[in-house]
């Protein structure tokens, strides 16, 4: 399933660098190698995206489970895409069940990979930053791997010319990483 992944980072490159033309900072502080984590806030949708294509390693994220779970056409196609470019589903119910979904994203660290989380564990309704969770702190220690802290601004969605969304002015920083 790895070669969906640059087949669609190649593919929907060229327009997301015009849709959401970014502004880049710290890209030379996420390591070439190995299992590291890049932790950051989440106001849209957008940062799954903006993200791994200003990124040259694959980035997989933990997924709401919801998102695979539909029964519709298009619900069954985005679980496709989804999977196909290494998601990673994740049971936000709490306790064991998510506990459990976080078995995948300790497989994608050990495998010297790279994983996105957005600490909070949903987007900011307000754009402020909330209480974080622990599991990307259990991640980092259980698996020994750096943390690269990701700053997004400017990634709300706003309608552009013929209703077709975009981003004003994305600014993404990755700061140096942490151990």
């Amino acid at each position: 399933m790895n070669g969906w992944y640059w087949f669609f980072k190649a593919l929907l490159w060229v327009p997301i660098q015009l849709l959401f033309p970014t502004r880049v900072t710290g890209r030379k502080n996420v390591p070439k190698s190995g299992g590291v984590v890049l932790a950051g806030n989440h106001l849209s949708y957008a940062e799954t995206v903006l993200i791994p294509a200003n990124t040259r390693r694959r980035v997989s994220f933990p997924t709401k489970s919801e998102a695979f779970a539909s029964k519709t056409l298009g619900g069954r196609v985005l679980a496709w895409f989804l999977r196909a470019i290494g998601q990673l589903p994740m049971d936000r119910s709490g306790g064991r069940a998510s506990a459990a979904s976080m078995d995948a994203a300790d497989h994608v660290l050990q495998e010297g990979g790279v994983l996105g989380i957005f600490p909070e564990g949903t987007r900011s309704p307000d754009g402020r930053m909330y209480k974080g969770r622990t599991g990307m702190a259990r991640l980092v220690l259980r698996n020994r791997v750096p943390v690269v802290p990701v700053g997004s601004v400017g990634t709300e969605f706003v309608r552009g010319p013929f209703g077709i969304p975009r981003v004003r002015k994305p600014v993404i920083a990755f700061g140096e990483p942490l151990d």
